[in-house]
């Protein structure tokens, strides 16, 4: 008899990654005798899917018909709704992002086992969330072969591509793939939630195209379709994938850590060169043979019944300590949610009276100071990690290296930067990065701010509306065109919050020269221990020896009888 399998996800709206994780899993382990059911707090397109496929979707754990055997948790909101609503029911967390919110791993009584679906994800549930490596299943993305067949033999040259991406529009990276295959005389079509175009089929599709440009999930289908893949995507650009290295980048779900290049026409013109219809039939070949679902589910299912078993074995979790793991859990949404609120208490961007939409800002000093002339601007999407990219600033240092100044925000904020990056886009030089704590202490910061770096950013809480971050010189950009790309986070705080946060930080780093002065008093008090322990074992070997020499005196000294 089979499983019933409660599945959680933060939507079951669109169809983007996840979404159609659970749709394809589910659906495949409801052919194999399996009852799957799946629960999110967003319902939609993915939700009628799965419903019209006789798949139980809820969005209230109260109307689910049956209790679950096992929770297969996607999400760490869901997750844990869905292991305190069952609380004797053992949960296996699938963890698909090593940075979005979403993905943070939970820590539950119930939760015995973590899947991880690339190297990188590992990597963080092992290091960042240090969770045993014994606990953890390396679990790759797939494609279901059944659905998406091979395409007819490629023509020789290139002639049609397809950009298949949920993020792809004009304001990403559309507009660079664009003048590539312009120059290159092919063809280009879009897909994607961005650009209002939504693949329903991709299997339908796909075969349709000679190139496509994508990362993950959609690129994975493209390779076992036979089409040639250019990865990239909104945050960067990789390489074409190729027989030589496709064992390579599977474990980096060809995804953003194979964006190792610029995401420029020149890069990707160059790996368009590289396209050969032998060499994508040995990719797709290889991905077939490699990253099918139905071996992807027979690991599933492995999965589930250790789990099974180990919960089975393991004494049965008591109240207390449930709920005690959710007090632990709850001020992780409870901050987000915080968030949100203030967020949504600001003033629309547009209408009559309102605040100037939010933008963040470059500079250039070339002589007469920071001003509006040598300058750039883009707005920022508050509450949501972005790449903000600034093309050309060649154009702001032409003639020298000049100091660069970002204002990262024009309202009072909460600011995260993850990364700052400037490189040429002719050869993908890197001209500066910065994205430890000691390159972010080479900046230099308007008096006003306070930062501290933590979860491998830089955070900075601003209370005006003109914060100040001055970069080191890094050389003359020359005439060759250069992006500035910075990865960060802005959400909008209130002047209540912000002077709570404000002297929380400034208590801390008085208490911290408090600390150091302590630990100077503390080294000093050693180093004065230390001599007098030095003091009184000399004056103890003194008097030893001392003892030893009136000894010796003694014995040889005539005695009288």
């Amino acid at each position: 008899m089979g499983l019933r399998i409660l599945f959680t996800n933060n939507t079951l709206a669109n169809r983007a990654g996840t979404e159609v994780y659970v749709r394809d899993v589910t659906l495949a382990l409801k052919k194999r005798g399996h009852e799957p059911a799946a629960f999110s707090l967003a319902l939609g397109e993915v939700a009628a899917e799965l419903r019209d496929a006789g798949v139980e979707v809820v969005d209230d754990l109260r109307q689910l018909a049956h209790p679950p055997d096992i929770i297969h948790g996607q999400h760490h909101v869901e997750t844990c709704i869905a292991a305190t609503r069952f609380p004797g029911v053992p949960v296996v967390y699938f963890c698909h992002g090593a940075v979005p919110w979403e993905e943070i791993p939970p820590v539950l009584p119930t939760l015995r086992h973590y899947v991880a679906v690339d190297d990188a994800v590992y990597e963080s549930l092992t290091e960042k969330h240090k969770i045993p490596a014994s606990r953890i299943t390396r679990i790759y993305n797939f494609a279901d072969l059944d659905r998406f067949q091979p395409r007819p033999p490629l023509p020789q040259r290139p002639g049609k591509a397809l950009v298949f991406s949920n993020l792809a529009s004009s304001r990403t990276h559309l507009p660079a793939i664009e003048k590539a295959c312009v120059e290159l005389g092919i063809d280009v079509d879009v897909a994607g939630c961005a650009s209002g175009r939504r693949l329903t089929n991709p299997e339908k599709m796909l075969g349709n195209y000679d190139i496509v440009f994508a990362k993950a999930r959609a690129a994975i289908e493209a390779m076992v379709t036979g089409c040639a893949v250019i990865l990239c995507d909104a945050n960067g650009a990789g390489p074409l994938v190729t027989p030589e290295n496709v064992a390579t980048l599977r474990p980096l779900n060809f995804g953003f850590r194979a964006f190792t290049a610029p995401l420029t026409p020149a890069h990707l013109k160059s790996q368009i060169d590289l396209y050969r219809p032998e060499n994508a039939v040995a990719v797709r070949d290889w991905m077939r043979a490699h990253a099918s679902m139905s071996a992807a589910i027979d690991r599933i299912e492995e999965i589930y019944a250790l789990a099974l078993r180990e919960h089975s074995a393991a004494p049965a979790v008591q109240a207390p300590e449930m709920v005690a793991a959710i007090a632990d859990y709850l001020p992780l949404p409870g901050a987000k949610i915080k968030g949100l609120v203030r967020a949504a208490a600001l003033p629309p961007d547009t209408g009559p009276g309102a605040s100037a939409p939010p933008v963040i800002e470059l500079f250039a000093d070339r002589g007469k100071g920071y001003n509006a002339t040598d300058s750039s601007t883009q707005r920022i999407d508050p509450g949501a990690i972005r790449t903000i990219l600034f093309y050309n600033i060649e154009r702001l240092c032409a003639g020298g290296s000049f100091p660069l100044r970002i204002d990262p925000a024009s309202m009072p904020a909460i600011i995260r930067i993850y990364s700052i990056r400037i490189f040429r886009h002719s050869d993908g030089t890197v001209l500066y990065s910065a994205n430890t704590a000691e390159d972010f202490e080479a900046m230099t910061f308007s008096e006003e701010l306070l930062r501290d770096y933590h979860d491998d950013a830089l955070e900075i809480i601003s209370r005006g509306t003109d914060p100040q971050i001055y970069l080191p010189l890094f050389g003359d950009p020359g005439s060759d065109p250069c992006t500035l790309a910075i990865v960060l986070l802005v959400e909008p705080a209130s002047d209540k919050l912000l002077t709570i946060l404000t002297q929380g930080l400034q208590e801390r780093e008085r208490l911290s020269g408090e600390i150091h002065a302590l630990r100077t008093e503390v080294k000093a008090l050693h180093a004065a221990n230390g001599q007098l322990e030095g003091f009184v074992q000399s004056a103890e070997e003194w008097q030893r020896s001392w003892f030893r020499r009136a000894f010796h005196r003694w014995h040889r000294s005539p005695r009288k009888p």
